[in-house]
């Protein structure tokens, strides 16, 4: 048996290929099976492997396989039938072991065919996406003139976190196929993960010129938009999007943020819910498998088993809206509350919630039929618009006197002054947007500290606590991390202080809670919650205050907006003492 098929069966098996599907395709396939029936034993095998190949075409994989596994003796030795033999497997559920055999019978035969390899790569990429970007690299080595393969290199290279070695791999499959609107789709991902929102947003825009029906580019448009602070461009981009794409659950979610930043929370919090099939958002399953009730009238009462309330999103988000737990029990609602071990003393003791207040399993719970609902559901239970938001505070109390090692010192003429100035490092891409460099801030509050107005008090968790090493023996800067064991210590840190400047996270939420004056430090592309262009936000009225870089990116232009907060709030220039004080 020769290794490749003759010139005639070459050309059937190109047309095979090149035949539009359909009924074209359709009657290509049903002559060669008549053709095999007829007369089966004069029937050549590579014509039966044509067959096979209009049969994988038209989705019909078990056929093929079938028809392909009667050839393996008379075929065994051509490359050509163990990559079909892989494509076909792929096809099949289940089928990805025997794919990987397949093509690694091909490779034994001819591992020079750049095909061979990106047909592994694209059965590896999700089993083994180390293996598929070896396998994409070898083929592109042998071919580099192959568009897919470039884009699926670059799409996988996003999908592991490698936005920037993925720039060039898509921008490069663009080159050789610039009509591609899914590349122009995945492009504009990259952009928008390393924050290039503009040029993300022509990108997607492009996409949208080559296929006006392209759903996920309307989807992503539509959030880049909304990253970009500009809701009101999203919303008819995203409600086209949800048109086209009317079971994506992104295209609502998005459609739903956008909506939410520009304050119509009556829209905003209907398709909030959206978020609970995104994975994106990798929202954790209910701990019960009871029904979710969409208000207040189906609602457990008081001799029914309790609503089961889960904080499914991060700290931050859970302090913000525990706030509606007291509005359960004054709906006569009985309800517990799953939440992390580092929040159950704070809301049993500092909500008041007590034994209602349980710790979140990570295991759901398929024989507990209870009613439940995530956390920041509850604002659409609730009916919650911008004028009726529960905004009276503070909203956790201490139950007691701080123990003596959580006491905060009175500082000598000045005031106690909270830092932290990083958000959660597991959190990789909002990191790097909400978090400001501690050397950024540091040399005003020095200087405050100096002239005797204040102390500061570092309430930074986690790696991002080593940056305060370089000023570790300032007398005047205390690190509360070591000796907060959760956030009720922290509360009662927090409690004790003046003022809080935050970064956008947790202690910043449970600064405002409690009724102390904190000042939020805003990335340009800001959450939902904080709404747009205002420097209050109406889930804290009175306690605090916002400042939003002028760019993205810009940390500077914000910290010149917090220092002249600073010489407002001390009826000082500190600019120009600081200056007198280089010239002395």
């Amino acid at each position: 048996m020769n290794s490749a098929p003759s010139a005639s069966y070459a050309e059937l098996l190109q047309q095979v290929a090149d035949t539009p599907l359909g009924p074209p395709l359709q009657r290509i396939v049903q002559r060669l099976a008549e053709a095999r029936a007829a007369n089966p034993a004069a029937t050549a095998p590579l014509q039966q492997m044509a067959e096979a190949l209009g049969l994988w075409r038209l989705q019909r994989s078990g056929e093929a396989d079938v028809l392909l596994q009667l050839l393996e003796q008379r075929l065994g030795t051509t490359v050509q039938y163990w990559i079909l033999r892989g494509m076909v497997a792929r096809a099949l559920p289940d089928g990805a072991g025997a794919a990987l055999e397949a093509y690694r019978r091909a490779l034994a035969l001819d591992a020079s065919r750049s095909d061979l390899h990106y047909n592994l790569a694209n059965l590896q990429r999700e089993s083994d996406p180390s293996s598929a970007l070896q396998a994409y690299r070898r083929s592109l080595s042998l071919d580099q003139h192959q568009p897919n393969c470039w884009h699926n290199m670059g799409a996988l290279l996003h999908l592991q976190e490698q936005s920037q070695a993925a720039l060039p791999a898509l921008q490069t499959s663009l080159l050789l196929d610039p009509t591609a609107p899914n590349v122009w789709c995945d492009l504009g991902n990259v952009l928008s993960a390393l924050d290039r929102v503009p040029a993300a947003q022509r990108a997607y825009a492009r996409a949208i010129a080559l296929d006006r029906s392209h759903g996920a580019s309307h989807v992503n448009l539509g959030a880049a938009l909304v990253q970009d602070l500009k809701p009101q461009q999203a919303l008819d981009v995203l409600r086209q999007g949800v048109e086209l794409q009317k079971s994506s659950a992104d295209s609502l979610w998005n459609l739903a943020l956008a909506h939410l930043q520009l304050g119509e929370f009556a829209m905003g919090w209907q398709l909030y819910d959206a978020r609970l099939q995104v994975d994106d958002c990798q929202i954790p399953p209910s701990p019960t498998a009871g029904p979710m009730p969409m208000g207040l009238h189906e609602c457990p009462t008081r001799d029914q088993p309790p609503l089961v309330v889960w904080s499914e999103q991060g700290i931050g988000d859970a302090l913000q809206f525990c706030r509606y737990l007291p509005l359960l029990e004054a709906a006569g609602v009985p309800f517990e509350f799953h939440c992390r071990p580092e929040l159950l003393r704070l809301m049993s003791q500092w909500l008041g919630l007590n034994q209602r207040a349980v710790p979140e399993t990570s295991i759901p719970n398929a024989s507990d039929q209870r009613p439940q609902i995530p956390l920041l559901s509850l604002p659409r239970l609730f009916g919650t618009t911008l004028a009726t938001i529960p905004s009276q505070l503070p909203y956790l109390t201490a139950p007691e006197s701080a123990p003596p090692a959580l006491r905060v010192p009175t500082p000598p003429g000045g005031l106690a002054v909270g830092l932290v100035w990083a958000s959660h490092a597991g959190n990789r891409r909002m990191y790097g947007r909400k978090s400001i460099p501690l050397a950024l801030v540091m040399p005003r509050l020095l200087d405050l500290i100096e002239l005797d107005l204040i102390d500061l008090h570092c309430l930074q968790w986690g790696v991002d606590a080593n940056q305060l090493q370089s000023w570790g023996e300032c007398p005047r800067v205390t690190n509360w991390a070591p000796l907060c064991r959760d956030f009720a210590d922290t509360a009662h840190v927090v409690n004790q202080l003046d003022l809080v400047i935050s970064v956008d996270t947790a202690v910043a939420h449970l600064a405002a809670a409690l009724g102390r004056p904190t000042w939020l430090l805003l990335p340009h592309a800001a959450d939902f919650r904080w709404l747009q262009q205002r420097e209050d936000s109406p889930w804290y009225p009175g306690v605090m205050r916002l400042f939003r870089q002028p760019r993205a990116g810009d940390w500077l232009g914000l910290v010149e907006q917090l220092h002249a907060a600073l010489d407002a709030l001390f009826l000082l220039d500190l600019g120009a003492l600081a200056a007198d004080k280089l010239h002395q």
